[in-house]
């Protein structure tokens, strides 16, 4: 447990509703109370009451709460670099709370004060008791991207895993935001699929019944082999070979969907991202996967035995609860940092700037997904 040497007066503003809010805003808030610090939520307009401010990256109030309070210590919770003015506020900021390691390097050209702060929801831990099932249930939560995404690895494990197991896939997204998924997803005429609209409640109602969760987070690369043939740099003896991975994933990866099943004592297989990395231990905490064998493997492993996936489960909330402590210590810890400075220039290195000029916002829903949200509206 932290202990408290010196209560701080922190205000904590957000207008945002997601993920990234509730765990470094509202959550945040909570935790610091439980210490004995003042944490308020939602003042814009008396910053010289407070020692720090905590602002979402894409709303940070930076240029009022200076005016007001000079020696304010300002926090930028999960930075972007979508708008020249989010990359302002990321330079601007005291310190940047992001939530992986592969998010923390991408803002150290802006800002040399950044630490990386789990985006794990403040959740009651009810581990579940695995059994031998009929059915094995694989559970995914998360952003309506990373299904999409796992069309080229994942998708054609479970189906290949489908043909040995009787199973079912769980989908927990935002649906009535974001549309239903129609790419990347298993063949739903090989696979069993029930699409779950995302809810405050839908942890305890829903994912806690799964056996194995899911956490895909590489993005496809189109046409593996021409990629790797194009990607080479000519004139260098590195032993090019047409089986080297060749991997992607967002500057934004993080380990934080895992937590959740965590909380209920569930395994998961996951990609082998960095962040998942640290908080998964193969064999230990869950499976890592990068490959459609690699996640076949990890689904049969778990699915032949109702003592391990236990075991993993119970493994897995041990490290959770770990991190999630040590986190809240070293931003206690970082707020002592001083203030932010330019970082190093490094030659080769493109600008944030130069990089925003190539950025595309994202797709609308397609019709075909949303036609299909119509339909289960109005029939189902």
């Amino acid at each position: 447990m932290t202990v408290v040497t010196e209560k701080k007066r922190f205000v904590l503003n957000t207008h945002v509703n997601n993920m990234g809010s509730q765990v470094c805003i509202f959550d945040l808030a909570a935790r610091l109370k439980s210490l004995g610090h003042v944490a308020v939520h939602g003042d814009w307009d008396h910053y010289d009451q407070y020692d720090v401010a905590v602002f979402m990256g894409v709303e940070a109030d930076i240029e009022k709460a200076r005016g007001q309070n000079p020696d304010l210590k300002i926090v930028i919770a999960d930075p972007k670099q979508s708008s020249q003015t989010y990359i302002d506020a990321a330079r601007a900021g005291d310190l940047l709370l992001v939530s992986s390691v592969e998010q923390r390097d991408a803002f150290y050209r802006l800002n040399n004060n950044v630490l990386v702060f789990p985006m794990f929801p403040e959740m009651e831990e009810r581990l579940v008791k695995h059994v031998e099932n009929d059915e094995i249930i694989i559970g995914y939560h998360g952003n309506k991207v990373h299904l999409e995404g796992m069309g080229q690895h994942v998708s054609p494990a479970i189906e290949a895993f489908a043909r040995n197991y009787r199973c079912r896939l769980v989908l927990i997204y935002n649906i009535d935001k974001l549309g239903r998924v129609t790419k990347g997803i298993p063949d739903e005429k090989l696979v069993a699929t029930e699409h779950v609209q995302w809810h405050p409640n839908v942890y305890e109602e829903v994912l806690r019944r799964v056996d194995i969760g899911i956490v895909p987070n590489l993005l496809p690369v189109r046409d593996m082999q021409k990629m790797l043939r194009r990607a080479e740099v000519p004139g260098l003896n590195v032993n090019y070979e047409p089986f080297d991975f060749f991997t992607r994933y967002k500057a934004s990866a993080n380990a934080g969907r895992i937590s959740v099943f965590g909380k209920f004592g569930i395994p998961v297989v996951s990609d082998f991202t960095p962040s998942t990395c640290q908080l998964i231990e193969d064999g230990v905490e869950g499976v890592l996967a990068g490959t459609p064998h690699g996640w076949y493997r990890g689904l049969m492993e778990l699915a032949q035995s109702a003592e391990k996936r236990t075991d993993m489960g119970r493994a897995l909330a041990r490290k959770v609860e770990l991190v999630r402590e040590k986190a809240l210590e070293g931003f206690l810890d970082a707020l002592d940092c001083s203030a932010p400075s330019l970082p190093v220039e490094i030659s080769c290195v493109p600008s944030a700037e130069s990089e925003l000029k190539q950025y595309r916002s994202p797709p609308q829903p397609s019709i075909a997904s949303r036609v299909l949200r119509l339909i289960e509206r109005r029939f189902i």
